[in-house]
């Protein structure tokens, strides 16, 4: 839905370090706890989710309506989740309106959305 610039926001949360507002409680706990807790101290909500590959593991990505502050956490088939990073200042660029394939077995352009 975001395309390729919340990948690479996803990506270099994962990979960069620093402190976070979610370091300032545990990092881990039960997932109902993590969305009450985002919702009421930081009014974050869910704007995307994934599932890992695995099948076993889902991510969100949960941000405050003026991108002030947002947090990464994965969810864990047991009902526990994990903050992964969190900070300030979250955008979302809009996404390219055509994603343009790397393989010869797709057509020439490929609408976002589009199930191969």
């Amino acid at each position: 839905m975001f395309g390729a610039p919340l990948i690479a926001v996803l990506t270099l949360a994962v990979l960069s370090p620093g402190y976070s507002y979610a370091q300032s409680w545990q990092n881990c706990g039960a997932y109902s706890t993590f969305q009450k807790n985002l919702l009421n101290k930081y009014d974050e909500r869910a704007i995307a989710r994934g599932l890992g590959s695995s099948g076993r593991t889902m991510y969100e990505v949960y941000k405050s309506p003026d991108g002030a502050t947002w947090t990464f956490i994965v969810v864990l088939a047991n009902g526990k989740a994990c903050v992964i990073a969190s900070g300030q200042y979250f955008t979302i660029d809009a996404a390219p309106e055509t994603l343009t394939p790397k393989t010869k077995e797709t057509p020439k352009r490929l609408p976002i959305g589009t199930a191969r």
